[in-house]
Order: C-alpha cells, then structure tokens, then sequence
C-alpha cells in the first residue's frame, strides 16, 4: 500500500467494534484494511493506528465532572473567603499571616480547578 494512503488513514481512521478492523469513515465500503491481507498483518496494521490514534487524543473531561469540579471551586472561594473573615479577627500577626497564606493557596488551588475546567 502507498506510504501517502496509509498515513492518511493512519491519521483519519477509527475502530470497528463489530469487525475489529478499522475502517475509514469515508472510505468503508471501498477499502478494509486486513480484507486484502493475513490476520497478522490486519493485527499489526490495527495495533500502528491504534496507537497513532491514541496518542493523537487529547486529554476530555465530560460535562458532568466539570460541573462537579465548578461546584467544588465555588465552595472553595466561600472557605477561603471565610478564612480571611477569621484572619481579620486575629490579634496575633504571625498567626494572621500564616491564615490568609493558607487562603491564598487554597485560591491558588481555585485557581487551577478553574483553568482545567475551562481548557480541558
């Protein structure tokens, strides 16, 4: 098979679960790689996709579990902001420097729930 067509379909093609062969979208009826050759090379020719495919797949959160991680940001800012309220009220300076640090981390960490809810 031509390097040219077999990158490409390296690149575009999917797995078949009904088969176990993958198959290109647009190109199903007409070209099944492992149709024209053994088993073994059908194997091997799946398993390089495969494994292009695979690497090639970013990072997906579903919708559900950016809610949960949303929800649990949210209530992380209401802790935080009650921490600094309990901050203020502390006389002693150290003691209220080490409160409203652990506050700014804990934001920090509010902070990057945010950004893997919003890029990821």
């Amino acid at each position: 098979m031509d390097s040219a067509i077999f990158d490409y379909l390296l690149y575009y093609s999917t797995f078949h679960p009904s088969n176990g062969r993958i198959h290109h979208d647009s190109l199903c009826e007409c070209l099944v790689l492992g149709s024209q050759a053994s088993d073994e090379e059908g194997d091997l020719w799946y398993n390089k996709a495969k494994n292009a495919k695979d690497a090639a797949v970013p990072m997906y959160i579903d919708p559900m579990t950016k809610m949960n991680i949303s929800l649990i940001a949210i209530g992380l800012m209401f802790v935080c902001n009650l921490v600094m309220i309990f901050a203020r009220k502390i006389t002693n300076g150290f003691l209220r420097f080490l409160v409203k640090a652990f506050a700014f981390l804990l934001l920090l960490v509010v902070l990057v729930m945010i950004l893997i809810v919003i890029f990821v």
